[in-house]
């Protein structure tokens, strides 16, 4: 018996062919970056994609499918050490990079303010890689203490790496491994470095895999923030980013699909509610350990208490206590601005410390409930420490790629940031060295360097170095003029 098939439509015709052989709609492009070219607009605007090729002299490429979110490293001759930053980190992200951001979007959002935030992302990674391959595969999430910044982040950089070549050797996370944890049937190795800038966290699963389904970051983010107090709940997640840091070649991995979604609404993560002995006391401010100046802002709160009921103060060594006042920004809790200045009574050598701050919170009555105690240290006189330029002298003719060197003397490369930019642009982060004596540094290519003739060389070009505390607080910048040989 035979039956006869219902006709097809020319369109569904058309649309079967074009899956058949592949045929894109008529608005799909490739594109191709192969620097740090401006973030392409991807998926109809919802995310954007980068190549974001920052610390290599070396060709390195990637394709961006600009009707979807894949994107492939087409080619990469990337060769940094892996006890260094790696060359680039190409990557798609949802929020705002560097201030350019992606449409319709929730983020920038504090966390206080996160009720979800999840994500699905599927790779592909050459298997098996070039055995001399080295790279990751990790989420980079931003936050900083305003919504929005045209510079580095300055709150905390949270990453999440699903897998790195070769697998346990390096490359390995920043900073030393503090913990393992083990959220949603994940196990995780935590890693974390307060002295980066900003202080850096990663959360490393303990077995690799090449995709993630509804990836629970907010559980990761709350660990963070609540649990290991490395983030303050009134900062604000600006972007969430996803790609590939590379040191070492890369070529062939590459981004199938990627989604985030994140929605607004009291944070779930700070805990259920409790009486005043058996609520949480969180410290939002400073970190256990943490090395600071200047005058800050010492935050705490018993958890979902609210703040009528009961007062907090905060001593150093044992002394006098002090009140803390009510706040709202950013989450409730109890706060008071902190001169350390003076705080000079013990010298650890390279910092003043180590002081025992105490937290101490008391019902209406005087009657004290709980106390926690932590540990900091003061830096010792950034401000008055001489910004010392080693590289480039002032008025050099230059060429090529030059390794720009400065510090400020005697003061530990843990203790400050340091930034270099060109004619009042973008601050570009310098990392710490130690050859022929501690200095931070950048590896800069000037060979775009034309936009300004003096007839006989490019420029005269401002070139000024800048230095930050561990909290962001300018201290001392220094400017020089050079010229690029023609």
């Amino acid at each position: 018996m035979s039956t006869s098939l219902p006709k097809l439509s020319t369109l569904v015709k058309f649309v079967l062919i074009g899956i058949l052989f592949g045929i894109r709609p008529a608005s799909a492009q490739i594109l191709q970056q192969c620097g740090q070219e401006s973030p392409a607009s991807v998926d109809a605007g919802s995310y954007r994609v980068e190549n974001n090729k920052f610390d290599s002299p070396q060709s390195e490429c990637i394709s961006i499918d600009t009707a979807t979110t894949n994107f492939t490293v087409a080619n990469s001759s990337i060769a940094n050490a892996t006890n260094d930053s790696p060359g680039a980190y190409p990557s798609i992200y949802q929020g705002c990079h560097w201030g350019t951001c992606s449409s319709n979007s929730v983020l920038p959002l504090p966390v206080s303010s996160l009720a979800s935030a999840s994500s699905s992302w599927s790779t592909t990674q050459p298997n098996p890689a070039p055995s001399t391959d080295a790279w990751d595969v990790a989420y980079d999430l931003w936050f900083n203490h305003a919504s929005m910044t045209n510079t580095r982040p300055d709150g905390a950089e949270l990453m999440i790496w699903l897998n790195h070549q070769p697998f346990n050797a390096s490359p390995q996370p920043n900073g030393s491994p503090v913990d393992t944890v083990t959220l949603n049937g994940i196990s995780y190795q935590v890693w974390y470095r307060a002295d980066a800038s900003p202080p850096y966290i990663a959360y490393e699963m303990t077995e690799g895999t090449a995709s993630v389904s509804n990836l629970d970051l907010l559980a990761i983010i709350n660990d963070a923030t609540f649990n290991r107090h490395y983030i303050d709940p009134s900062w604000y997640l600006i972007s969430v980013e996803a790609g590939f840091e590379l040191w070492n070649g890369g070529a062939g991995l590459a981004t199938n699909s990627f989604f985030f979604n994140a929605t607004s609404g009291a944070n779930p993560g700070g805990g259920g509610g409790g009486t005043l002995t058996s609520a949480p006391l969180n410290i939002w401010w400073p970190t256990d350990g943490s090395l600071l100046s200047g005058t800050q802002p010492f935050k705490a709160r018993l958890e979902n208490i609210p703040l009528s009921t009961y007062k907090m103060f905060w001593s150093v060594d044992g002394g006098q206590m002090n009140l803390m006042s009510d706040n709202s920004a950013g989450g409730d809790h109890k706060e008071a601005s902190v001169d350390l200045t003076g705080w000079t009574w013990r010298d650890a050598g390279d910092r003043y410390g180590p002081f025992s701050v105490t937290f101490t919170a008391q019902d209406l009555s005087g009657t004290t409930v709980q106390q926690r105690t932590i540990t900091i240290y003061v830096t010792k006189s950034l401000s008055s420490a001489p910004l010392n330029i080693w590289w480039p002298t002032d008025g050099s003719v230059l060429s090529g790629v030059q390794p720009f060197k400065a510090r400020l003397e005697n003061i530990p490369l843990s203790s400050y940031a340091m930034y270099w930019s060109v004619d009042n642009g973008q601050l570009n982060l310098m990392t710490d060295n130690t050859a022929g004596g501690d200095h931070k540094e950048a590896s800069v290519d000037l060979s775009g360097w034309t936009w300004r003739d003096a007839g006989s060389a490019y420029g005269p070009f401002s070139v000024t170095f800048s230095t930050k505390d561990q909290a962001g607080n300018p201290i001392e910048s220094k400017t020089i003029t050079i010229y690029r040989a023609k």
